[in-house]
């Protein structure tokens, strides 16, 4: 017998409460973060593929840092710990030195995906809906500069 769902997850609750919002009819502010031009960290990272998946999921960066903010005032370090999770799966793939950086970005929202999945306070979603909360998270992680390298000022 197989045991499936036997840990608790931030990053879970998260998609959880991305999945309450009716993301079309939100509005979106721009959020705090470092300034940057993304189409310059776009095209310094070599994101093919990828920059379309960013483009269009940039807008929903300031609803993941509400839910954050919610997360952090229940307890320290909730943000952070996601943070730092995504950004240890990152750093796991890019040292192994042979994706691309459109390959780097799948396998993390498969990690990701394999992550949540195997958390028992995920809430029952459909693929698609999963797979767009992480993009989601994702695409903030890279606005945050959590992930891929930022852009080299001269």
């Amino acid at each position: 017998m197989t045991q499936k769902n036997i840990n608790v997850s931030i990053l879970a609750e998260i998609i959880n409460k991305l999945s309450e919002i009716n993301l079309a009819e939100t509005k979106v502010r721009i959020p705090k973060v470092k300034p940057f031009k993304m189409q310059d960290k776009i095209n310094f990272n070599n994101l093919i593929k990828t920059k379309y998946i960013i483009e269009d999921h940039c807008f929903f960066s300031s609803i993941v840092y509400d839910i954050y903010y919610q997360f952090d005032e229940q307890a320290n370090n909730r943000s952070f710990a996601v943070l730092q999770t995504i950004r240890q799966v990152y750093n796991e793939l890019t040292s192994l030195n042979k994706y691309s950086s459109d390959e780097i970005y799948n396998k993390c929202k498969n990690k990701i995906k394999s992550f949540v999945e195997n958390s028992i306070n995920l809430k029952v979603l459909e693929i698609e809906s999963l797979l767009l909360y992480i993009d989601i998270i994702l695409v903030d992680a890279f606005i945050r500069c959590e992930i891929f390298k930022e852009v080299e000022i001269i």
